[in-house]
């Protein structure tokens, strides 16, 4: 798979706000591949077996996980972007797992901080649209009952955080496991998903 270089104006860490949009990365057919494969790994998608949970209230939980599907072109843009997810973190990062996730009826992601072996995730749009995530490097140091405490809140803004978006030819990259996201959810209009490519540090 060939993929476009850096820049040199991209070629920085992840500093400010934790994030960074790369993109023209690849080419529409590489874009068009990737959306067949996940399309047909729809039809086997399950929600994962594990990852992060926020303990919200019962009014705030989905009841529905995430569905997940990979497949071996995924895979292998995984591998491609390691130099990219190092490049742009300053870090020896190395992959760890790969995923198409898929919102069917609406795009929500509860408030959370992703898993242990995220360092750094670089997201992409796949299929359909959704819409920006939000990221709250103020609550980097909160921790996983106060980030339910605050999605279970009516009074919380759902609209507050930095918003990103996901290019189709490149990533959003941003450090998973230190800033807590989410996304209130609104109806999709077709079946959407993102791809989300893990990356730990090897050295911490």
């Amino acid at each position: 798979m060939a993929l476009v270089a850096l820049q040199s104006d991209e070629r920085r860490a992840l500093a400010g706000g934790g994030y960074a949009q790369l993109e023209d990365l690849w080419d529409s057919a590489v874009a068009d591949d990737l959306r067949r494969e996940a399309r047909v790994g729809w039809s086997s998608a399950a929600p994962p077996p594990d990852g992060p949970r926020t303990p919200v209230s019962e009014g705030r939980a989905r009841g529905r996980p995430t569905p997940v599907a990979t497949g071996p072109l995924l895979s292998r843009l995984h591998a491609d972007l390691v130099r990219v997810a190092r490049a742009v973190s300053g870090q020896l990062l190395a992959p760890t797992f790969a995923v198409y996730g898929y919102f069917p009826f609406d795009d929500e992601v509860v408030l959370h901080r992703d898993t242990d072996a995220t360092d750094v995730v670089l997201l992409t749009t796949v299929l359909g649209r959704v819409g920006p995530l939000r990221l709250h490097p103020e609550l980097e140091d909160a921790t996983n009952d106060e980030l339910g405490r605050l999605e279970s809140d009516p009074a919380w803004d759902g609209a507050s955080g930095v918003p990103v978006t996901y290019p189709r030819l490149g990533v959003c990259a941003f450090r998973g496991r230190r800033i807590p996201h989410h996304r209130r959810g609104r109806p999709v209009a077709e079946l959407s998903a993102v791809a989300a490519l893990h990356y730990r540090a090897v050295f911490r």
